[in-house]
């Protein structure tokens, strides 16, 4: 069904896929099932994201993480983490969204998928567009940059382009999401 889901998401019809995605973890909840629940969570979060439903997104993004750093969510991958860091620096909390590119990098560092990359980049351009000259000051090394989100947001839309999220890069290049041109 998550499948399905993603396959929805990429043809761009947004609410069928967030339905796919919902049934995996309502189905999950009903029969108490943990495995995986943080994974459809996060797909959920994600659709929620191109719906520009933010509320959903941190709704769906924050129960992915407590229960996957609670040892209840059995699996879950990079995608969680880059969603977690924009959920954050929308919020304002800088720190705790550099945080989670952090840990969306070691798992990027065993297994670097294509769309989990494409996230991971939008996600850098996301966070270090909310930064203010002190943040970015502090995290001008390492996995942020702030010098270098222009590229990531270039190459994140190319990359979903690549996966086949057309409409997901067409809002990066616009600056839809951020804007760095």
């Amino acid at each position: 069904m998550c499948y399905i889901g993603e396959i929805y998401q990429i043809r761009g019809d947004l609410k069928t896929a967030l339905s796919y995605f919902s049934y995996c973890v309502n189905t999950c909840e009903g029969i108490g099932l943990y495995w995986g629940r943080s994974y459809f969570l996060t797909h959920a979060a994600d659709v929620a994201l191109d719906m520009n439903d933010m509320q959903h997104m941190y709704s769906y993004i924050d129960k992915a993480v407590s229960l996957f750093e609670g040892c209840q969510g059995g699996r879950s991958g990079p995608m969680m983490y880059s969603l977690k860091a924009i959920a954050d620096s929308e919020r304002g909390n800088i720190d705790s969204a550099v945080q989670a590119i952090e840990h969306a990098e070691i798992f990027l560092s065993a297994v670097a998928r294509k769309q989990w990359m494409a996230t991971q980049c939008m996600a850098k351009a996301w966070v270090v567009s909310k930064m203010d000259e002190d943040s970015r000051g502090r995290y001008c090394s390492g996995s942020l940059d702030p010098m270098s989100a222009s590229k990531w947001s270039d190459d994140g839309a190319r990359l979903f382009r690549e996966c086949g999220l057309n409409t997901r890069a067409m809002l990066i290049e616009v600056g839809e999401y951020f804007n760095f041109k």
